[in-house]
Formats: structure tokens, C-alpha cells, sequence
């Protein structure tokens, strides 16, 4: 029977997910996030909607982050991305490592990918384009969830 049948959700990358729009997370400080979202990864504060100090919207192409002030989220997985300049990531991450000091925020070049770690504690991949991510050159192409304590 077709509604039979058991899925495991917590072995799949993505679950039934289809399309990511956006990842809601609350976080506790705007000037954290403005410098961590805006200043350190490049990515920009959607200039029309949420432009006040208690929610803030993030656009990383055709995705966002929606970010209500709050007591801090972590998501259990990683958020991936693809972003055109994976150098001036490097860059930027650097220069943010005293800014961002007394968070949680870390960051490391992998084999091939950027790993970071924003200063609440949400895990993220930065990727650079390339044909595993079609034609899409800014923007979060996947989320994985984090693998089962059981």
C-alpha cells in the first residue's frame, strides 16, 4: 500500500524538501548578525522588508535568512552555499576573527569547501560554483541534517 511504507527522514541529505526559500533562525543581537552576515560573508540586507532593529532579512541569491531577535537557534545540520568569490571569503573571515571574538564563530578552509561557524553556533559549508551546483552562483543550494545520536 502506498502509505505504507516507513521513511527514514534522518538518512536522507534533505527529506522531502523540494526548494529552500529561507531558514528562519533567531538570534540575540542585529549588530552581531549585520556583522557577521553582511560585513563577513558578503551577503546583503534585503533593503524592503524587515529593515527595523528586531527582525532582520538576509538574501543569499534567491534564498534568505530570516532573523527575529531572540534567544539564539542552532539548527542541527549545515547549511550549504555557493558563493562567487570564495577568496574574498577567505579574506573577509579573517579580518572578522576579532570582531566576532567572544562568540562562537570559527572558520576553516577544507578540501573544498569553507566551513564556518557563526557566532551562535550554526555549522555552514561555502562552496565556490561549479556544475554539482547547475547554474547557480550565489545562494543555498542544500541543508544536511546532522547525523542520528541512535
Amino acid at each position: 500500500m502506498p502509505g505504507d511504507k516507513v521513511f527514514d527522514r534522518t538518512a536522507e541529505d534533505i527529506g522531502n524538501i523540494i526548494l529552500l526559500e529561507h531558514v528562519n533562525v533567531k538570534i540575540p543581537d542585529q549588530a552581531t548578525a549585520t556583522n557577521f552576515y553582511v560585513t563577513t560573508l558578503g551577503l546583503t540586507r534585503d533593503p524592503y522588508i524587515m529593515t527595523g532593529t528586531e527582525n532582520m532579512w538576509i538574501n543569499a541569491g534567491q534564498q534568505q535568512f530570516h532573523m527575529p531577535t531572540g534567544k539564539p537557534e542552532v539548527l542541527r545540520g549545515v547549511v550549504g552555499f555557493v558563493i562567487p568569490d570564495i577568496e574574498g571569503l577567505k579574506m573577509r573571515l579573517g579580518a572578522a576573527r576579532e570582531k566576532l571574538a567572544g562568540t562562537k564563530f570559527m572558520c576553516a578552509a577544507e578540501d573544498k569547501y569553507i566551513s564556518v561557524t557563526c557566532p551562535w553556533g550554526n555549522r555552514m559549508r561555502f562552496h565556490a560554483p561549479g556544475p554539482e551546483f547547475g547554474d547557480m552562483t550565489l545562494g543555498i543550494p542544500r541543508c544536511r541534517s546532522a547525523p542520528s545520536s541512535n
